[in-house]
């Protein structure tokens, strides 16, 4: 008979009242269970209630002064859909490249709002690097249309999520910055990048032909950083009183 070992009698008072307790749990558990539980909800009146105070309370709303909404036709005036003659040419010209300003529900691009933010001088270079990615971007078009087997890795991709909308690349921004063009593009989920290195090789090389080229005429022409940093020709600066500090400018500073 294996030998057992004898409790102390404040143990065994101690494991008697826990079994006594676990055993009215129960009998509680087993009546209660069939009363639903909103029963069990108790509130006190509301004056009683106690609540916890907030640490950072909210400031106080101050009165705002109303006003009065622009008129209809500041507001076409801010966003207007009509665009240089020269920008919509160019627009025409290269569709793909430039769609989302030919279907701003299905692009955001500020392009669409407000045009080109540069000068007309551009017009060449902007043309030809518009037409090099259009050209990068048929091209990869017709792939994914010429081989089934694409067009299904397409569809499966869309369908699982790995790809998102847009699919290819579309430009969405030209302008200028500290005297050169800029150009932001939306690269798609599906963009080769051997496509995608090659325009942005494209982009590059319209960077560097806009940093000696006149924004305003298209000739040859210099960086001014006299209030602003713009490429212009002696004949395009805006104002008069530019052009003789250009010329009383030293000639290490025009």
């Amino acid at each position: 008979m294996p030998p057992y070992r004898r409790m102390s009698s404040r143990r065994l008072h101690a494991s008697g009242r826990r079994a006594s307790c676990c055993n009215r749990r129960r009998e509680v558990a087993a009546r209660c269970a069939h009363i639903p539980l909103w029963r069990f909800i108790v509130t006190a009146p509301r004056a009683q209630r106690r609540t916890r105070p907030i640490e950072n309370p909210p400031v106080a709303h101050q009165p705002v002064k109303s006003v009065d909404p622009l008129p209809n036709e500041l507001i076409s005036g801010l966003f207007s859909s009509s665009a240089p003659a020269w920008e919509e040419d160019l627009f025409a010209r290269f569709p793909f490249f430039f769609r989302a300003v030919h279907h701003p529900d299905s692009y955001t691009a500020s392009l669409s709002r407000i045009g080109m933010m540069c000068g007309s001088g551009w017009y060449s270079i902007i043309e030809q690097l518009a037409y090099d990615a259009e050209m990068e971007l048929r091209t990869c078009w017709r792939e994914q249309l010429q081989f089934p087997e694409k067009m299904a890795e397409l569809d499966v991709a869309l369908a699982s999520g790995r790809a998102v909308s847009p699919v290819l690349p579309y430009c969405t921004y030209v302008g200028q910055a500290d005297g050169e063009l800029k150009v932001e593009l939306v690269y798609g989920s599906l963009c080769p990048s051997d496509v995608r290195n090659r325009i942005c090789v494209h982009i590059e090389i319209a960077k560097e032909r806009s940093r000696c080229t006149c924004e305003g005429c298209g000739s040859s022409g210099t960086l001014r950083e006299i209030n602003f940093r713009r490429v212009y020709c002696e004949d395009c600066l805006p104002d008069l009183s530019l052009k003789r500090k250009v010329a009383s400018a030293p000639a290490g500073q025009t």
